[in-house]
């Protein structure tokens, strides 16, 4: 989902940073020009090599990476209800361990720990 989010952005950042980028290799890579559009060139040269680092030469359309990034949103809800529902049966256990050990004077880990020190 991260690499999703960051994706998304670094599209939108490189779509509106574009055209300045165009204008900027028409005027021969100008210091005049990249020192009045410092910031959009760099958004669009930090996109590009975003791109080049994860071998994208064709960029996803925002809207298909927003219906995926949907998608994982919802299994990711999914598995945390079956995750909370699992967290509570651990609690249970632990809590029905704890009680068994105390009826029948078992000594727990941490009682053993400290009787050795």
């Amino acid at each position: 989902m991260t690499a999703n989010g960051e994706l998304q952005k670094q599209i939108v950042n490189y779509a509106k940073t574009r055209a300045v980028y165009v204008e900027y290799r028409k005027a021969g890579y100008s210091k005049k020009f990249r020192a009045a559009h410092e910031t959009e060139i760099l958004l669009h040269q930090a996109a590009k090599k975003h791109f080049d680092g994860l071998g994208i030469t064709k960029l996803p359309s925002v809207k298909s990476l927003r219906e995926e990034y949907d998608g994982l949103l919802e299994q990711k809800r999914k598995a945390y209800s079956s995750y909370k529902q699992a967290r509570a049966d651990m609690k249970e256990l632990h809590n029905v361990r704890a009680n068994v050990e105390h009826l029948l004077d078992i000594p727990t880990g941490r009682e053993t720990q400290k009787s050795r020190q």
